[in-house]
């Protein structure tokens, strides 16, 4: 049995125009930049805030205290 504790790592991604995630979070004509939780590579636990720009994204990121996750991911 692992008893290391989850590591949580933090992302930031982009959502093109009319994806999903865009268009369910009101920014399907434009897309958006948005700040994601995640337990592993692959396994996203959680949306934190949306952006119109990335800046913004990356300026929220620097406050939260997990490490990066350098995974580069984009939502079509």
């Amino acid at each position: 049995m692992n008893t290391e504790p989850t590591k949580i790592s933090k992302l930031i991604e982009y959502a093109y125009p009319s994806s999903t995630t865009a268009t369910k979070n009101g920014y399907g004509k434009t897309g958006c930049w948005f700040v994601s939780l995640y337990k592993t590579i692959d396994k996203r636990i959680e949306i934190v805030k949306f952006f119109s720009d990335k800046k913004q994204a990356e300026d929220f990121a620097e406050t939260m205290p997990e490490p990066y996750n350098w995974m580069h991911k984009f939502h079509n």
